[in-house]
């Protein structure tokens, strides 16, 4: 149904999971390689360059390693690219962070700042849908997505890497053409300029733009442009998926709740804030079928006349069986 746009939440938990042992750092590695993603969101705005960024486990992944030690570390590699890019290298590897078992109280600090980190790389993965590694994508310089380079094992050299790079020229030159309209623009025609660089943005990489979504309502405060409610609906996602990384479940749910309750929102876009509430209870393995129930009938009831519609109605057929074999102490029968 509508599940493109709620992957990144479930996602989000998923790669901070698996990426338990990661650590980071907000310096900058050698060979100009950033090892923090703010920082070089950061450094990218300050040299109007855009962002290359490298997802990879070097540790235990040999496709991470090659492509780090016979491309990305080169000097051939690194001197064609730092002139337009700043390169980022988000590296989830176990060895970075190995703890003793008798730690200090510095120790201990140390370590649950990692462990921070761990769970905001694995969100940032998450935003940017990674579910391969290693992942490379290009991106402007406030991260908005740009393209993801396929590789294969003919690319593994830095000359037909950079040719790789190049001939994504034209897909970043678009979405900083976007986003270059944007920042031109002011109220109701700002409003315009973000939807069109939401609409050319990949759906399961839109909340990259979570930032620019938070301000429409403010920008048109009369809904002029009739988009309010989308933004409304797309800011809710966005904060479901950060609570959600968070592993904080009931304010991922609340949040898209809420939004579903919000006036401005239309009646499609209702429907998909209640689906997406329901959605995601059933993903931090509740058994309150009952609330999933009511979200997804409130999710039915919001448009039932949508194309969504008769999925919702046989989904809440299933659910209502599955209650009805629920006894009162809410063991099977």
């Amino acid at each position: 149904m509508f599940n493109k746009i709620i992957k990144p939440i479930i996602g989000a938990l998923a790669i901070a999971v698996f990426f338990t042992g990661c650590s980071a750092s907000a310096k900058a590695g050698k060979n100009g390689w950033y090892v923090d993603y703010d920082a070089a969101k950061k450094e990218a705005q300050k040299k109007n360059k855009n962002l290359l960024i490298f997802f990879s486990v070097v540790d235990n992944d040999g496709e991470s390693q090659a492509l780090k030690e016979k491309v990305f570390d080169t000097k051939e590699f690194v001197s064609a690219l730092s002139k337009r890019f700043i390169l980022v290298n988000l590296d989830f590897s176990a060895s970075l962070s190995e703890d003793t078992e008798d730690q200090s109280e510095k120790e201990k600090k140390k370590a649950e700042e990692r462990q921070r980190k761990i769970e905001y790389m694995g969100h940032i993965a998450s935003l940017y849908n990674v579910d391969s590694i290693p992942s490379v994508f290009l991106a402007t310089k406030e991260g908005y997505y740009a393209a993801k380079i396929e590789t294969s094992d003919e690319d593994a050299a830095p000359e037909a890497y950079i040719k790789l790079i190049e001939s994504k020229s034209a897909d970043l030159d678009k979405i900083n053409t976007l986003a270059d309209a944007v920042r031109a623009a002011s109220g109701v025609e700002k409003v315009r300029a973000i939807d069109a660089l939401s609409e050319a943005t990949d759906d399961t990489r839109r909340l990259l733009l979570a930032d620019l979504f938070r301000t429409v309502s403010s920008l048109d405060p009369e809904n002029e442009t009739g988009l309010v409610g989308k933004y409304i609906l797309l800011t809710s996602v966005s904060d479901a998926s950060t609570f959600y990384a968070q592993r904080d479940f009931a304010s991922a749910i609340q949040a898209l709740a809420s939004a579903a309750e919000d006036k401005r929102l239309g009646g499609r876009e209702r429907q998909q804030a209640y689906y997406y509430a329901g959605e995601l209870l059933t993903t931090t393995g509740s058994t309150d079928y009952k609330a999933v129930f009511d979200y997804f009938q409130k999710s039915y009831d919001a448009d039932p006349e949508s194309e969504y519609a008769p999925r919702l109605a046989e989904m809440l057929r299933s659910l209502k069986e599955e209650i009805e074999r629920i006894s009162g102490d809410g063991k099977q029968r």
